[in-house]
């Protein structure tokens, strides 16, 4: 019975983990395509969904955002100007876990408490674009002490952070 419950609690681990990995790797990914310069010349075929689209028209900022063939989607979509008096718009796509990585929903908790930040925030990540061409990817840091902060993931990466 003892090896049963092991195996299963293995399992469920095991799950959470790879669920985890595999969402940051395909964020990773998305921001590859979406912002990454391919390194020579680019074969038409290969062209399709995921797509991203955004920019200034007349009254105001206008996004096409074509996910079709995407295994990650964000969960939340802001665009609008610039601030300060800037004439570009921006856009900004937060990408929290997948529900299979269990744990997110759960650790860390008692840092912040339950009224601040829910516990999936710490695994974000966050997309900002003020036109194409530039475009960061940020993960979400929360020090023990202070509010969230984004740190920048190098443009040349292909693996997301690993959480223990």
């Amino acid at each position: 019975m003892s090896r049963v419950v092991l195996v299963l609690v293995l399992a469920a681990v095991l799950t959470d983990r790879i669920a985890l990995y595999a969402w940051g790797c395909a964020v990773i990914r998305l921001y590859r395509g979406f912002c990454v310069p391919a390194s020579g010349p680019i074969d038409a075929s290969l062209i399709g969904p995921p797509m991203l689209g955004f920019g200034k028209e007349e009254g105001g900022c206008q996004l096409d955002l074509l996910l079709y063939g995407s295994s990650v989607r964000p969960d939340d979509i802001r665009l609008g100007p610039l601030r300060h008096g800037g004439t570009d718009c921006t856009l900004r796509l937060t990408f929290l876990p997948p529900p299979l990585a269990w744990s997110t929903r759960l650790f860390p908790l008692g840092r912040w408490g339950r009224d601040k930040w829910p516990s999936t925030f710490y695994y974000a990540y966050e997309l900002r674009m003020a036109r194409l061409g530039d475009c960061h990817l940020y993960r979400a840091v929360y020090p023990a002490t202070d509010s969230a902060k984004l740190i920048e993931a190098e443009s040349d990466s292909r693996w997301p952070h690993f959480y223990f």
